[in-house]
C-alpha cells in the first residue's frame, strides 16, 4: 500500500496530529507512556518477572555464592550498556532501512544517558511501527539466549546481558504500547530531523479508512 506523505498528513480534513514527541524529551515522554497500560507494556513486564525468576533458579541450582557470582552479573550489565545499546540502534537503523527508509540517522545523547534511531520523514503505519519498535528486542534477546543454552551452567556475565538489554527495551515497549493503542484509528507517525520532533496522526473518524487493510494486516501480524 502507498503510505501518504508528510504533506498528506498535514491535511487536517483526513488525518489529525494527536502527540508530537521532540527527541530531547523521549525520556520523559516515555516515563508518562509506560504508565499507560497496554497488552504490549503488560507483556513486557511479564516477560522481565520470568527472566528474573529464571536467573534466580538458574543462580540457586548453580551453588555460586552472591560474592562470586555477583560481580560478574554487574560486569554483564555494564557490558550490556557498553556494547548491546549501539547494537541495538543499528538493529533499528537497519530494520528502518529494510522497510525503505534511506534518512537514517542514530543518536547518542550521554547526557541525557538516551539513545534512539530516527528515519526523517519516513512515515509508518502501525505494523511498520510494532516492527521497528520491538526488533531488537527480539533479535539480541532470542541471540542472548541462544548463547546461554548452548554454554549450558550460570554464566553471569551473559544473564547480565540479558537482564539489561531487556529492561532497556522498556522505551521500546512504551511506544510499541502506543501504536498499539490507536491500531484501529489509522496511525500514521514520521521523525522530522530538522525540527527534533516525532508526529503521531490519526485517521479522522468522519472520513473512510484510507488504510484500512494496512491496519488489519498490522493487527493479525502481532
Amino acid at each position: 500500500m502507498t503510505r501518504p506523505s508528510p504533506e498528506e498528513l498535514a491535511d487536517t480534513t483526513r488525518y489529525h496530529l494527536f502527540l508530537e514527541i521532540k527527541h530531547t524529551e523521549l525520556a520523559q515522554e516515555v516515563s508518562k507512556l509506560v504508565r499507560q497500560p497496554s497488552l504490549l507494556t503488560r507483556g513486557f513486564a511479564i516477560v522481565n518477572v520470568l527472566l528474573l525468576i529464571a536467573l534466580g533458579l538458574v543462580w540457586i541450582r548453580s551453588q555460586r555464592s552472591l560474592i562470586s557470582a555477583g560481580p560478574n552479573l554487574c560486569l554483564g550489565m555494564g557490558l550490556g550498556w557498553i556494547i548491546l545499546i549501539p547494537i541495538h540502534e543499528r538493529v533499528h537503523y537497519w530494520t528502518h532501512r529494510w522497510l525503505g527508509a534511506r534518512d537514517c540517522v542514530i543518536v547518542y545523547d550521554w547526557r541525557r544517558l538516551t539513545a534512539y534511531c530516527a528515519a526523517n520523514r519516513f512515515v509508518a503505519g502501525v505494523r511498520e511501527f510494532l516492527v521497528i519498535a520491538l526488533s531488537p528486542f527480539a533479535a539480541i534477546n532470542t541471540s542472548l539466549i541462544v548463547l546461554i543454552a548452548a554454554f549450558g551452567g550460570f554464566r553471569p556475565i551473559l544473564w547480565g546481558m540479558l537482564l539489561f538489554h531487556s529492561v532497556a527495551c522498556v522505551g521500546d515497549f512504551a511506544l510499541a504500547g502506543l501504536a498499539w493503542r490507536h491500531r484501529r484509528r489509522g496511525l500514521m507517525t514520521y521523525d522530522d530531523l530538522a525540527a527534533g520532533v516525532t508526529y503521531f496522526f490519526e485517521e479522522n473518524p468522519a472520513q473512510p479508512s484510507a488504510s484500512q487493510g494496512f491496519q488489519s494486516a498490522g493487527a493479525s501480524s502481532t
